[in-house]
């Protein structure tokens, strides 16, 4: 079952991260030794330190596993206008030294933001990326309006758009 990860929240899943309403927020997910997700979305940038610490500690939660490959996604230029770091300072900030891959949202010009989702194929393949307009998702809460999102669909049942990735080596 997928997680979904608003502003400074941090989770795990086997499968699938998403992250809905991304506009000034950038998501990380990490893609671990067994293909696994660690993921965060980093949203104000005075929040970063502690969002970073608690997606180190979910990490080291894992021990003896590493993380094969680091995703960013997200409005980069939104992000670093807000006082956010770009993605080589999100691989300092949790000490990453390696592969990132790199989808930047403001390429596809959503005003609202974007949903964007990461779904792993295993240890050895790389993730898919996907994303649609996020005036274009229905998303399932739990909690009333405005509670955590529980499940994302397209509106119109059209599949998700998958993302071209621009790598970068920290």
């Amino acid at each position: 079952m997928a997680i979904y990860l608003s502003a400074d929240e941090i989770g795990a899943d086997l499968k699938e991260i998403g992250y809905p309403h991304l506009r000034s927020c950038m998501g990380v997910t990490l893609v671990m030794g067994d293909g696994s997700l660690i993921g965060a979305n980093f949203g104000v940038a005075s929040s970063a330190p502690e969002t970073a610490a608690r997606l180190m500690a979910l990490i080291q939660a894992k021990p003896g596993m590493t993380i094969r490959c680091m995703y960013v996604t997200g409005d980069f230029t939104a992000h670093e206008r807000h006082g956010g770091c770009d993605a080589m300072g999100k691989a300092q900030l949790i000490g990453y030294h390696g592969k990132i891959a790199c989808f930047d949202t403001s390429s596809a010009g959503y005003a609202e933001g974007a949903f964007v989702k990461l779904t792993s194929q295993g240890p050895v393949y790389a993730a898919v990326v996907e994303y649609k307009a996020d005036e274009r998702m229905a998303y399932e809460t739990s909690g009333g309006e405005g509670g955590t999102v529980t499940g994302a669909a397209t509106r119109s049942g059209n599949d998700l758009h998958r993302a071209k990735l621009k790598y970068l080596t920290a």
